[in-house]
């Protein structure tokens, strides 16, 4: 008689060492995702920093190009004829964005992007990559006679819609501005035939 209430409560009890399971189970399953939250900041944290890298690398490289091309333009004859070809492209656009002109930004982007390979030509003569700068010289003179050849075209008036269709009137300062991208082109060439001969005798 007096073992039956132990034998009640020993019914009630739960098993021993369930609760220390559960416990230890969300323990590790704690320490689990902790683990896998470490790892996880850590790879987030090193793809940042690879990120970082990356653009710092860029934007030197880009800082170091802009910097060249500065330098171009304290060297005299070259720094004349990157003007000249810059000052065409500037003349076209007032050309353009004051006439009737459909897709006026397509003349300055274009201007913009001849100017670059125009300056690309003489960074590789002051890199001493003569092929490369040969190379350029012939891209430049294909580009410019086909921008040539686009720009003449638009001298004459003929019929444009620029939000309702309208004659435009003869261009003619567009010959001013070829005669400016000519110019420099023809200048470059003669600055490649100094430096050429200058190579030469040395």
């Amino acid at each position: 008689m007096s073992d039956e209430p132990r034998n009640t409560e020993d019914r009630d009890a739960p098993p021993p060492g369930d609760d220390d399971d559960e416990i230890s189970g969300w323990a590790k399953r704690r320490a689990t995702i902790q683990f896998e939250a470490r790892e996880l900041a850590d790879e987030l944290g090193e793809a940042a920093s690879e990120t970082r890298h990356a653009i710092g690398d860029r934007v030197r490289d880009d800082a170091g190009r802009f910097r060249r091309i500065a330098d171009l333009f304290r060297q005299g004859a070259v720094g004349l004829l990157l003007s000249l070809h810059l000052g065409a492209t500037a003349v076209l656009s007032a050309i353009v964005f004051s006439e009737s002109f459909p897709y006026p930004y397509m003349y300055v982007l274009m201007g913009l992007l001849l100017w670059v390979v125009f300056a690309m030509r003489f960074l590789a003569l002051k890199g001493r990559r003569y092929a490369a700068a040969l190379r350029s010289a012939v891209v430049n003179l294909l580009l410019t006679a086909f921008w040539v050849y686009v720009l003449l075209d638009q001298v004459a008036s003929r019929e444009v819609v620029v939000g309702a269709l309208r004659v435009r009137p003869d261009v003619l300062l567009i010959w001013l501005v070829v005669a400016m991208y000519l110019s420099a082109q023809a200048g470059m060439v003669v600055h490649g035939a100094i430096d050429r001969a200058r190579r030469a005798s040395t």
